[in-house]
């Protein structure tokens, strides 16, 4: 297993940064999302409604808008404030946190343990099954 990458990105709702260490004792499932992705949009639409089903269960979701895939300033943030999406998300500083995680596109799902360990990565035509199959072990 690989140390994930640290990052402190900024989640414009809460006028907060979001950082790796946050998280360090608890599993995180990281995606990796751009707001044109028609597959970004289904991808978060599934995930946010596992986060309101498990909201209760020490599995956190970050959902990080690759700001350098956008097609237009501020996309992302439109997008989720008309979808009110509860899921904190934040905006990678250009592509900087996508390179450094090894994105090929989007949407790129990752989940690190509480060490801080990439367990598993999924990338864009990852079935959702898939990814909860994998994430059984985390939920509790």
């Amino acid at each position: 297993m690989k140390l994930a990458p640290s990052f402190s990105l900024y989640n414009p709702v809460t006028n907060t940064y979001h950082s790796l260490e946050d998280y360090a004792g608890s599993p995180l499932l990281l995606t990796f999302w751009a707001s044109w992705c028609p597959d970004s949009q289904i991808d978060l639409d599934k995930k946010t409604r596992l986060y309101e089903q498990l909201t209760t269960t020490g599995l956190h979701m970050l959902f990080v808008n690759v700001v350098g895939r956008e097609r237009e300033e501020g996309a992302g943030e439109k997008l989720m404030n008309t979808l009110g999406n509860p899921v904190p998300y934040v905006l990678d500083n250009q592509l900087d946190t996508y390179r450094a995680y090894r994105c090929e596109g989007v949407p790129s799902t990752f989940i690190i343990d509480g060490e801080s360990k990439i367990v598993e990565t999924f990338g864009d035509t990852e079935d959702f099954t898939v990814i909860m199959k994998h994430l059984v072990p985390y939920i509790r």
